[in-house]
Protein backbone atom coordinates (compact mmCIF):
# COMPACT_ATOMS: atom_id res chain seq x y z
CA UNK A 1 0.00 0.00 0.00
CA UNK A 2 2.48 2.51 -1.09
CA UNK A 3 0.16 4.59 -2.45
CA UNK A 4 -0.91 5.46 0.89
CA UNK A 5 2.65 7.21 2.36
CA UNK A 6 3.53 6.72 5.51
CA UNK A 7 0.50 6.25 7.63
CA UNK A 8 0.56 7.88 11.34
CA UNK A 9 0.82 6.17 14.88
CA UNK A 10 -2.63 4.94 15.49
CA UNK A 11 -4.10 4.07 19.17
CA UNK A 12 -7.08 1.53 18.78
CA UNK A 13 -9.68 3.99 19.41
CA UNK A 14 -8.79 6.17 16.94
CA UNK A 15 -8.33 3.30 14.10
CA UNK A 16 -11.83 1.69 14.92
CA UNK A 17 -12.70 6.13 14.09
CA UNK A 18 -11.12 6.02 11.20
CA UNK A 19 -12.79 3.20 9.79
CA UNK A 20 -16.10 3.21 11.05
CA UNK A 21 -16.76 6.79 11.64
CA UNK A 22 -17.66 9.44 14.89
CA UNK A 23 -20.56 9.63 16.17
CA UNK A 24 -22.59 13.23 15.40
CA UNK A 25 -24.17 14.17 18.63
CA UNK A 26 -26.47 16.48 17.26
CA UNK A 27 -28.41 13.17 14.91
CA UNK A 28 -26.89 10.67 16.98
CA UNK A 29 -25.79 8.72 13.51
CA UNK A 30 -22.22 8.06 12.82
CA UNK A 31 -20.46 9.67 9.61
CA UNK A 32 -17.66 9.10 7.81
CA UNK A 33 -15.23 6.11 7.94
CA UNK A 34 -13.22 4.09 5.17
CA UNK A 35 -15.60 1.04 5.83
CA UNK A 36 -19.06 3.23 4.78
CA UNK A 37 -17.03 5.12 1.87
CA UNK A 38 -16.35 2.05 0.27
CA UNK A 39 -20.10 0.71 0.86
CA UNK A 40 -19.91 -1.22 4.09
CA UNK A 41 -23.76 0.39 4.81
CA UNK A 42 -24.34 -2.05 8.50
CA UNK A 43 -21.97 -1.79 10.84
CA UNK A 44 -21.82 -2.98 14.20
CA UNK A 45 -19.12 -1.65 16.76
CA UNK A 46 -19.71 -2.27 20.57
CA UNK A 47 -18.33 0.73 21.96
CA UNK A 48 -18.33 -0.85 25.63
CA UNK A 49 -15.21 -3.24 26.81
CA UNK A 50 -14.65 -5.82 29.23
CA UNK A 51 -11.90 -3.64 30.78
CA UNK A 52 -12.31 -2.43 34.18
CA UNK A 53 -13.69 0.84 35.03
CA UNK A 54 -13.09 3.07 37.98
CA UNK A 55 -15.65 4.62 40.18
CA UNK A 56 -14.97 8.19 39.49
CA UNK A 57 -15.62 9.19 43.47
CA UNK A 58 -13.16 6.69 44.56
CA UNK A 59 -11.06 5.53 42.53
CA UNK A 60 -12.06 1.72 43.24
CA UNK A 61 -12.05 -0.81 39.73
CA UNK A 62 -15.07 -2.03 38.76
CA UNK A 63 -15.65 -4.91 36.37
CA UNK A 64 -18.48 -4.72 34.04
CA UNK A 65 -18.43 -7.53 31.69
CA UNK A 66 -20.60 -6.06 28.61
CA UNK A 67 -19.25 -8.30 25.83
CA UNK A 68 -18.19 -12.06 25.34
CA UNK A 69 -14.30 -11.31 26.26
CA UNK A 70 -12.48 -11.65 22.71
CA UNK A 71 -15.82 -11.08 20.29
CA UNK A 72 -14.32 -8.79 17.33
CA UNK A 73 -14.51 -5.14 17.25
CA UNK A 74 -16.57 -4.76 14.13
CA UNK A 75 -19.34 -6.42 11.92
CA UNK A 76 -20.37 -5.08 8.91
CA UNK A 77 -22.29 -6.34 6.15
CA UNK A 78 -22.01 -5.60 2.33
CA UNK A 79 -23.96 -7.75 -0.06
CA UNK A 80 -23.77 -11.34 0.54
CA UNK A 81 -20.40 -11.41 2.99
CA UNK A 82 -20.65 -10.77 6.81
CA UNK A 83 -16.79 -9.33 7.72
CA UNK A 84 -15.68 -9.65 11.40
CA UNK A 85 -12.37 -7.31 11.87
CA UNK A 86 -10.63 -7.55 15.86
CA UNK A 87 -8.32 -4.27 14.98
CA UNK A 88 -5.16 -3.57 17.55
CA UNK A 89 -2.85 -0.46 17.50
CA UNK A 90 0.39 -1.30 15.66
CA UNK A 91 2.20 -3.10 18.70
CA UNK A 92 -1.58 -4.66 20.10
CA UNK A 93 -1.34 -8.07 20.60
CA UNK A 94 -4.38 -10.55 20.27
CA UNK A 95 -5.78 -12.12 23.26
CA UNK A 96 -6.18 -16.26 23.37
CA UNK A 97 -10.25 -15.16 23.60
CA UNK A 98 -9.62 -12.75 20.62
CA UNK A 99 -7.42 -15.73 18.63
CA UNK A 100 -10.12 -18.42 19.71
CA UNK A 101 -13.19 -16.01 17.99
CA UNK A 102 -11.03 -15.50 15.05
CA UNK A 103 -10.34 -18.93 14.36
CA UNK A 104 -14.24 -20.00 14.66
CA UNK A 105 -15.10 -17.21 12.67
CA UNK A 106 -12.67 -18.65 10.04
CA UNK A 107 -13.67 -21.81 9.82
CA UNK A 108 -17.75 -21.30 9.95
CA UNK A 109 -18.99 -22.71 6.43
CA UNK A 110 -23.19 -21.40 6.92
CA UNK A 111 -24.73 -18.52 8.52
CA UNK A 112 -27.53 -18.46 10.35
CA UNK A 113 -29.44 -15.55 11.09
CA UNK A 114 -33.07 -15.48 12.77
CA UNK A 115 -35.24 -13.86 14.70
CA UNK A 116 -37.21 -15.42 17.58
CA UNK A 117 -39.75 -14.60 20.10
CA UNK A 118 -40.55 -16.28 24.04
CA UNK A 119 -43.33 -18.87 21.95
CA UNK A 120 -40.29 -19.92 19.79
CA UNK A 121 -38.71 -22.40 21.90
CA UNK A 122 -39.43 -25.58 20.33
CA UNK A 123 -38.63 -24.02 17.22
CA UNK A 124 -34.63 -22.49 18.34
CA UNK A 125 -34.55 -26.11 19.59
CA UNK A 126 -35.07 -27.86 16.41
CA UNK A 127 -33.35 -25.10 14.10
CA UNK A 128 -30.18 -26.18 16.90
CA UNK A 129 -29.75 -30.31 16.09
Amino acid sequence: MAFLGALPKLTERRWQQQLIGTMNRRTGRREGGLLRMLGWGLIFHDEATNAPRRCPACRAEIHLPRNEPGFPDIVTVRGDTVWFIELKAARGKATDAQKSWLEALRGAKTVRVALYRPDDMQAIVEAMR
